[in-house]
């Protein structure tokens, strides 16, 4: 298989969702979703789920398969880990986010308070993925579809590395479903499983420690 340039990196946030009658109160509804994510994960604990990804880029023919593990810690840090027709993690601390792609021995790393990342890399980085509720609703605008019974975001920036990114919940308020679509016609969907609520971790859990770095200690099952 010939391997993209520019893998896609899954949507990575616990979202939950209230549901609400009118499609008027559809602003109320997000503020309602963020406020409750934010209020859920602000005690430091981490939490840890599995995931499995298929993505089409424009111009291979095969679709990618990726399966693997993502832990998050509010508000900053979250580790991604993916295997199948690409390896590859990508690390963030809060300070530093850590690209380490596996087949091409490859590491690269940027500076996370800087805001901008080149192109490729920029579509590793999820726009929910170490970002609080104000930082989401000023980047992004929220609408809830009620005939399909998912949330849809669209930026607010015509520079952005997406062009919609559509979710849903369970009725366990966990995020269970994701497709983030680009302007270019790539696209990947994704599933999130196991969740789990780990205690407080430290930072260095989030930073790439070289080749035999593992996550076996916290393998969420």
């Amino acid at each position: 298989m010939t391997r993209s340039t520019s893998p896609v990196l899954p949507v990575l946030v616990l979202m939950v969702a209230t549901w609400l009658a009118l499609p008027a109160q559809a602003d109320l509804r997000v503020d309602t979703l963020l406020d409750k994510w934010d209020r859920q994960l602000a005690g430091g604990n981490m939490v840890s789920c599995r995931i499995r990804q298929e993505k089409r880029i424009f111009l291979l023919r095969d679709p990618i398969q990726l399966e693997g593990r993502f832990y998050f810690m509010y508000p900053d840090c979250f580790r991604v880990e993916l295997n199948g027709d690409e390896n590859f993690a990508v690390y963030s601390d809060g300070r530093s986010i850590c690209v380490v792609d596996h087949d091409l021995d490859e590491v690269r790393t940027y500076d996370q308070g800087e805001g901008t990342l080149p192109q490729d890399t920029a579509r590793l980085v999820h726009p929910l993925a170490g970002r609080t509720r104000k930082e989401i609703l000023a980047a992004n605008v929220i609408e809830y579809d009620r005939s399909k019974q998912e949330y849809v975001m669209t930026p607010r920036s015509a520079g952005a590395t997406y062009a919609v990114v559509n979710f849903r919940v369970d009725h366990l308020e966990r995020l269970v479903w994701v497709r983030v679509s680009y302007a270019n016609g790539d696209w990947s969907e994704t599933e999130f499983s196991r969740w789990r609520r780990h205690d407080r971790v430290s930072r260095h859990f989030f930073r790439y420690r070289g080749p035999t770095d593992n996550a076996a200690g916290t393998d969420p099952g």
